[in-house]
C-alpha cells in the first residue's frame, strides 16, 4: 500500500487520540485511588485542578463519543 501524507495523517491523529485515552484512563484511575485513600482517612483530600481536569477529560468523551454516533449536542 502506497503511503500517502493524509494516510500519515490519519495515522498520526489516532496515535495521538488513543495516547490522549491512556492519559485520560490514568488520571482517572488516579483520582479514584485518591478518593478513596482519603475516604478512608489515608491521604489527602483530591484538589480542585483534578476534578476540574478529570470534568474537562469527560466532557471530551462525551464530544468525541456524539461525534462518532452522529449524535447533535443540541
Amino acid at each position: 500500500m502506497p503511503k500517502s501524507k493524509a494516510l500519515n495523517q490519519l495515522r498520526a491523529a489516532a496515535t495521538a487520540e488513543h495516547e490522549d485515552a491512556l492519559s485520560c484512563a490514568r488520571r482517572y484511575e488516579a483520582l479514584t485511588a485518591k478518593i478513596h485513600a482519603y475516604q478512608n482517612g489515608l491521604g489527602a483530600a483530591p484538589s480542585v485542578e483534578e476534578f476540574q481536569q478529570w470534568r474537562e477529560d469527560v466532557e471530551r468523551t462525551v464530544a468525541l463519543r456524539r461525534l462518532q454516533g452522529g449524535v447533535s449536542g443540541a
